[in-house]
């Protein structure tokens, strides 16, 4: 089982040079990727969940005014200083771009990253954040899994046509193709039934969030067992999850996650001391002794 690192781009962790200290720190540290989350708005209430659907104690995670930096341009940032970590959205909040568009800076990323680009793509949770955008927020299962089917067709064709529900083109070239052009990581994000049957579907992976093993295993058990109703092999889908909760984990508990075929556990936010100007490389290697050094002690 391996290691990620989640939150480089939000709320403190945006200063630019703090940003390139701690991927370098974390690919030093044996961090196996970084993946960086988005919002287009925020807001001071939602009406849409309540309380906020990934927290047990129903509050968001960050100020509304906090800094959320666009993910194109942090994961551009963090490929320009690391040459072999992996770099993910977790998760781009796919309804809310143009497929074209959105297809095109992933392709890009991937480029100037040589190729270390994993897409994870889901809903998000805020009915606000769509009004906003000016994207309906009915039918946007449909919505997504149109923009996935569009997005593929542009980076594995060489001269692309496609006609679906919400995206319609014509002899469209879109270059440069992503590295994995027949077969680009696309991830699905989220806990629900309907996210898990597009994971085994057509999904290269899952991105849960705050799990604990004996929820995960049951999932993980569904998507599985829908991927082998499919005629897909469920052992090429990745398991992965984003956790704020590592900092409560045991030896047991990581034992047990892998046990039940998690193949990741993405850190995401930190309970020690607030960052500082230059204490990049200490934050990180603070989160690297209780992720990544426990897995590898004897």
């Amino acid at each position: 089982m391996r290691w990620g690192l989640m939150n480089l781009g939000m709320g403190p962790f945006t200063r630019p040079e703090w940003m390139a200290e701690a991927a370098r720190t974390a690919e030093k540290c044996g961090f196996n990727s970084l993946f960086v989350g988005e919002h287009f708005a925020s807001f001071d209430n939602y009406q849409s969940y309540d309380p906020y659907l990934y927290r047990p104690e129903g509050e968001l995670p960050m100020t509304s005014a906090a800094d959320i930096l666009d993910p194109f341009v942090t994961l551009t940032w963090l490929a320009a200083h690391t040459s072999t970590i992996r770099l993910g959205t977790g998760i781009l909040i796919l309804p809310l771009h143009n497929p074209l568009a959105a297809a095109k800076q992933i392709a890009s990323i991937d480029q100037v990253s040589g190729g270390r680009v994993v897409f994870g793509a889901g809903l998000g949770w805020a009915r606000e954040e769509y009004q906003a955008a000016g994207v309906p927020w009915e039918r946007r299962w449909s919505r997504m899994d149109d923009y996935v089917a569009a997005m593929r067709c542009l980076w594995s064709t060489p001269v692309s046509t496609y006609h679906g529900e919400f995206t319609n083109f014509d002899q469209v070239y879109s270059y440069p193709k992503p590295t994995a052009s027949e077969d680009f990581p696309v991830f699905y994000g989220g806990n629900g039934d309907l996210t898990l049957r597009r994971v085994a579907r057509n999904g290269h992976g899952w991105i849960a969030l705050n799990l604990r093993p004996e929820e995960a295993s049951q999932k993980i058990r569904t998507i599985r067992a829908q991927a082998e109703e499919l005629g897909r092999d469920p052992q090429n889908i990745e398991m992965t999850m984003l956790t704020s909760n590592w900092p409560t984990y045991t030896a047991d508990d990581l034992k047990r996650f892998h046990e039940i075929g998690m193949h990741e556990l993405i850190a995401l936010g930190h309970p020690g001391p607030p960052v500082t100007e230059n204490n990049a490389a200490a934050w990180v290697n603070e989160v690297a002794a209780k992720t990544v050094d426990v897995l590898t002690s004897p």
